[in-house]
């Protein structure tokens, strides 16, 4: 039955081959797998082939990057995934693509229409706990009783994360503490070039922009060098960590009200803008970055070799090949991680990733297909069919080592010669941000093989390192909702970037009056309100515990 999958799926690859184009995907976690005694387990099959075929459509994340010839309906990953859940579960899939930078948006006109697909998801916890209020979704719990063992196994504990009122209205995808979200890079060659060391402090960093300004290290011309590049894309990636760095110490109900979103206004941050708004003044950041809503200036900087630094998302310069770009770009180019935004006692904080991922509903209008959407992710659910979505199926792109960790076999541009984004491998697996293999090493070496036949080891590990070196932001979890935030949250998102723009590009003599202009316009639109039901929301819960 193995050997004829897996002719099956190479069918399917060649015939994909023939009419798609390259691709690339957003960065994410890896996926690993369980022991080898575990991998061999199937889950129950649920009497998966008695009977009429059950219907159910999924919603997937389209991010507007599928390789010409596909889409998020049709490509390698959505057929393998249709062609395994029938003949595992007898359950017919139908992927409905959202537009990623609308979800909110479509989610809210489609469940208010009852026309939403039968699977939903968002990150948007406030979202979900308006509609359980409103009495817009399935209760899981029995469904996931009956029909979900995989689920039960799984999850166990962590699906309280789902319940709202009392009730199991989702099932929120898990992961470990994923380290930092965001990690700074800087051209080593630069540095090297400038008989330097790589910084591990703010001030070493400054030094190395203005050196990177005046001495024109990469010979690109001193009108041309961007020593510290940066956009006013949709989120705040490029300076939370060094405005973090300038952040008070929270006690934790405090924490808990300057959260996500808040972080980059926390108190004290003032003076991390202040400090960003010198070094523009000094032309040390990307003069234009505040127009550069899309990233294309930013990222043609940094894959041409004019940027010196800059901060992202943690894995992006790997998974989105800057890297490569720079390296045939700029002969000896090198970008490399670094850690050097310390605190006012000397101590390395981290924005890390939550343990939460997507929270998963079925609308209560599609109550009659729940048993389908429980079958479907109950066969999401098991380890080994998440490591074949994760990394472009067993035998084919990946093969499990001696110690069940999945190591990737083919180099990206094998994958994008198959028609494979790597966007599929991710919005697809939508149950688990990443795995923990019960051990720091082995979630090490887990990144290690991912890119092994990409990137030299050392490189990935380096990135590993930074990432967990510090202690991560934290604060607890209540999954009360917060009606204010789902209010004004989305409208205050861009209130505060377009405050960060303003205020590091404004002169210093304005900074001050521009700072007190841009959060009054914060707080009038939402955010005190937001901040006073965080407070009390966080002493509610506390009084019950």
């Amino acid at each position: 039955m193995k050997g004829k999958k897996l002719i099956t799926l190479l069918l399917v690859l060649v015939l994909a081959v023939s009419v798609m184009l390259a691709g690339c995907g957003k960065n994410d976690e890896p996926a690993p797998a369980e022991d080898k005694g575990q991998q061999e387990e199937k889950a129950p099959d649920n009497n998966a082939n008695k009977g009429k075929a059950l219907k159910l459509k999924v919603e997937i994340f389209d991010r507007g990057n599928s390789p010409q010839g596909s889409t998020m309906k049709d490509n390698p990953i959505a057929n393998w995934i249709v062609q395994e859940v029938k003949e595992s579960t007898n359950v017919e899939v139908e992927f409905v693509s959202v537009p990623r930078s609308e979800e909110v948006a479509k989610l809210n006109v489609m469940m208010a229409s009852s026309t939403a697909p039968d699977i939903v998801f968002t990150y948007n916890q406030d979202l979900v706990a308006n509609y359980a209020k409103n009495g817009g979704l399935t209760d899981l719990e029995p469904y996931i009783e009956e029909f979900g063992p995989e689920i039960k196994k799984n999850f166990g504990d962590f699906l309280q994360y789902g319940q709202f009122y009392g009730k199991q209205y989702a099932i929120t995808g898990k992961g470990p503490v994923t380290g930092a979200a965001h990690v700074s890079y800087i051209r080593k060659d630069w540095v090297e070039k400038l008989g330097a060391e790589l910084p591990t402090s703010k001030e070493e960093v400054f030094t190395l922009l203005r050196r990177f300004k005046e001495e024109d290290p990469g010979n690109v011309g001193k009108d041309n060098v961007v020593p510290y590049a940066m956009a006013a894309g949709k989120t705040e990636k490029y300076y939370e960590n060094f405005v973090l760095s300038y952040a008070d110490k929270l006690e934790e109900k405090d924490f808990y009200i300057y959260d996500e979103y808040l972080r980059i206004i926390r108190p004290g941050t003032k003076e991390g803008y202040r400090k960003l708004n010198e070094l523009y003044n000094q032309g040390l950041i990307s003069p234009d970055f505040a127009l550069d809503t899309s990233e294309k200036q930013y990222k043609q900087d940094i894959a041409s070799g004019l940027a010196g630094f800059f901060t992202d998302d943690r894995l992006k310069p790997v998974d989105q090949g800057w890297i490569t770009a720079l390296q045939k770009n700029v002969e000896g180019g090198e970008l490399w991680p670094v850690n050097c935004f310390e605190n006012a006692e000397g101590e390395y904080y981290r924005n890390a990733g939550s343990r939460l991922g997507l929270r998963i509903m079925v609308p209560k209008a599609n109550e009659k297909n729940a048993e389908a959407a429980i079958k479907y992710l109950n066969w999401m659910a098991d380890m080994k069919n998440y490591a074949n979505i994760k990394y472009a199926m067993e035998g084919v792109n990946f093969k499990y080592d001696e110690q069940g960790i999945p190591e990737f076999t083919t180099t990206m541009e094998d994958r994008e010669k198959q028609g494979i984004a790597k966007t599929y491998m991710n919005d697809y697996a939508i149950l688990y941000r990443n795995l923990d293999f019960g051990s720091q090493d082995k979630n090490k070496l887990l990144d290690v093989k991912k890119y092994q036949a990409d990137y030299p080891e050392e490189l990935i590990s380096t990135i590993w390192n930074v990432r967990f070196d510090g202690i991560p932001y934290d604060r607890p979890y209540f999954t009360i909702p917060v009606e204010a935030d789902s209010k004004f949250g989305p409208n205050l998102k861009t209130v505060l970037r377009e405050m960060a723009a303003k205020v590091i590009i404004c002169t210093p003599e304005q900074f001050d009056q521009v700072w007190e202009t841009e959060y009054n316009k914060f707080m009038e639109a939402g955010g005190s309100k937001v901040y006073e039901e965080r407070a009390s929301v966080y002493d509610e819960m506390k009084s019950t515990k």
